[in-house]
């Protein structure tokens, strides 16, 4: 072997090894690139999962364009987010009913009239406030005479108001007496 040989086989593994190196420092700076690059999105899709507790209603990922694994996750995210925020509302808007409803309860119960004191007669009622009826009524009502009572008690549901008209229009009245109407 030659010194010519020695030397250019010298030469061909020199540039072998700084070809090597160079393609070594190239991925890894495209590796970094993209480990920065992902890094950045879960970053900004776990920003965004924590802006959730404070504002569900606004805060959505905008990584939604691209088309994989963190598009997907960020499509995902999303949508999971909107189905929290009907959830919030429809939370919202039955606590607003239970209120108004236990308002309502509170309103009927005043409404009712006391039991008279009748000698050798014991009169007791009770009131249930229910979500399926449009509205109730009792009432003791003396006849005048002092001999006979008229009870009248009645639900009031929603399908059955024409009934529930005629069954007042046929009720005995007082001018104290209240009156059960259809809308």
């Amino acid at each position: 072997m030659s010194g010519v040989e020695g030397r250019s086989r010298s030469r061909n593994a020199m540039l072998i090894a700084v070809l090597l190196v160079l393609v070594g420092v190239a991925g890894t700076a495209i590796g970094t690139v993209i480990v920065i690059r992902i890094q950045r999105r879960l970053s900004a899709l776990a920003t965004t999962a924590a802006g959730i507790g404070g504002d569900v209603a606004h805060v959505r990922s905008r990584d939604i364009t691209a088309r994989d694994e963190l598009g997907d996750l960020s499509s995902s995210f999303n949508q999971m987010a909107d189905d929290v925020a009907k959830m919030i509302e429809m939370n919202a808007a039955k606590e607003a009913l239970a209120s108004e409803l236990a308002l309502a309860a509170r309103m009927q119960q005043a409404l009712l009239p006391s039991a008279p004191r009748i000698a050798g007669l014991e009169i007791a009622g009770a009131m249930s406030a229910m979500t399926q009826v449009g509205g109730d009524y009792y009432d003791v009502i003396p006849t005048g005479d002092g001999a006979w009572i008229a009870i009248g008690v009645g639900s009031w549901l929603q399908h059955r108001h024409r009934d529930a008209d005629r069954a007042d229009r046929d009720r005995i009245h007082h001018p104290g007496a209240p009156r059960c109407r259809s809308r």
